[in-house]
């Protein structure tokens, strides 16, 4: 018999060095042993059972044989080797993600290639300004809460850069280029800053931003030692000019205590109406900001609405008739020399669009923007071409009658009208803000 004992995960000692008394062992103990129970067999020592039949690997004998052990008794490792292979199929499907985002992104999606960058091998192409693009990090995911040191980008690829992770909560902050600041940049030096406060302000240089260009010509240029902008910013607004009507008597029409724009079923009366005209402009494009626009253009506006709604140019005898029924009106009609009969009798567009005789618009108004619409410019215009470029919004106009529970509206259809926005104009504008 083999007293060899090397095969155990554990050293157990000889045999010859234990008391032996199988009436002070139990049947387990005395098994561990490789003896026999009771008095038959007694000092018998048969072959210790193999690894295989204690259902043990050749590993499991050293120091950590009882993590494998147990690993593999209850399937921890079975489990751990079947994510292992789940994170390896879903390798390739994360990478496409990645590369997906780059087309939804507002970014330039550049790629290295000869025939952009030409002879420059790509160390030296990576200095140029068409080395940049910026990927955020939307499937980065933290291993620890209290982790600092930098992640892993699963959007990152050849091309491409790491976002920027910021603060205790390791926020990922997208950096833009330079390309990709330029209207920030000459929406704020148009607001009174320097090129330098402008830069520090977007986190970058007036030498990187000097570099840039739109449609071929750079936005900036130095005039002495003052960098000058070489663009203006185009601004899209949603713009609402509204004001009150005088009837024959001169006095104003409803009760002129809430406004249009703020009107509501808690705030208005169900006997006594508001009365307001209303022109909105849904997108009305302009050099000027949020608050200088209506500043500029209200005016022009509310001239606008008086020359072509005030002006008597219209025939409606039907209508006329009716004015004619009280003779103070007659009278009055053919004092102003509008007309001998109902047939030959003119009337103004606002008076036909309301069926009151002798309306005009009050002499104040008010104006506003849509504070939902997008503050920040959509696109640059060159200074150069600014005296000669103009915009054309269109407005739709209608005379507002609100009482609590319902609303009139003169006419059923909104009048759309045409405005000419001049560049040059804004410009005159702009020094008198």
């Amino acid at each position: 018999m083999s007293s060899k004992r090397g095969e155990s995960k554990s050293s157990t000692p000889s045999t010859a060095s234990i008391p032996w008394s199988p009436r002070h062992l139990s049947p387990s103990q005395a098994l561990v042993q490789g003896r026999t129970i009771g008095n038959y067999g007694h000092k018998v020592q048969p072959e210790p059972l193999t690894l295989r039949q204690r259902g043990m690997y050749e590993d499991e004998a050293g120091e950590g044989g009882d993590a494998l052990y147990k690993a593999r008794t209850k399937g921890v490792l079975r489990g751990i080797q079947e994510v292992g292979a789940e994170r390896a199929a879903a390798a390739p499907a994360i990478r496409a993600m990645g590369r997906r985002n780059l087309g939804k992104l507002p970014i330039d999606r550049l790629k290295f290639s000869r025939a952009i960058y030409g002879n420059l091998n790509r160390r030296d192409a990576q200095t140029t300004d068409f080395k940049k693009v910026e990927i955020p990090t939307f499937l980065t995911r933290k291993v620890d809460e209290f982790y600092s040191e930098p992640i892993s980008d699963l959007t990152q690829t050849l091309y491409g850069k790491k976002s920027k992770r910021e603060g205790k909560s390791r926020k990922v902050i997208i950096q833009r280029s330079p390309n990709q600041k330029k209207v920030d940049f000459i929406w704020a030096m148009s607001k009174g800053q320097t090129a330098t406060e402008a830069a520090k302000e977007l986190k970058t240089t007036v030498k990187s931003m000097a570099k840039v260009k739109e449609k071929g010509k750079p936005i900036i240029k130095k005039r002495g030692r003052i960098w000058v902008a070489q663009f203006l910013p185009v601004f899209n607004h949603k713009l609402v000019v509204y004001g009150t009507l005088s009837g024959f008597n001169g006095k104003t029409l409803g009760r002129k205590k809430v406004a249009p724009t703020k009107a509501n079923q808690k705030n208005l009366d169900k006997d006594y109406a508001e009365i307001w005209w209303q022109i909105d402009f849904n997108n009305f494009k302009s050099t000027l900001d949020a608050l200088d626009v209506g500043e500029c253009h209200a005016p022009q506006i509310y001239l606008m609405l008086k020359s072509r709604l005030e002006i008597p140019s219209l025939f409606n005898p039907q209508l006329v008739t009716s004015f004619n029924t009280d003779p103070r009106i007659q009278q009055h009609i053919v004092n102003e020399g509008r007309g001998t009969n109902a047939s030959n009798t003119l009337i103004s567009p606002l008076e036909n669009m309301f069926e009151k005789y002798e309306l005009h618009f009050d002499d104040e108004f008010n104006w506003g923007v849509d504070d939902n619409m997008n503050a920040r410019p959509i696109e640059l215009l060159s200074i150069k071409d600014a005296p000669k470029k103009y915009f054309q919004p269109v407005g739709m106009f209608q005379v507002l009658v609100l009482r609590k529970g319902y609303a009139e509206y003169y006419p059923e259809t909104p009048i759309r009208m045409h405005y000419r926005v001049n560049v040059k104009q804004e410009e005159e504008c702009r020094k008198t803000l």
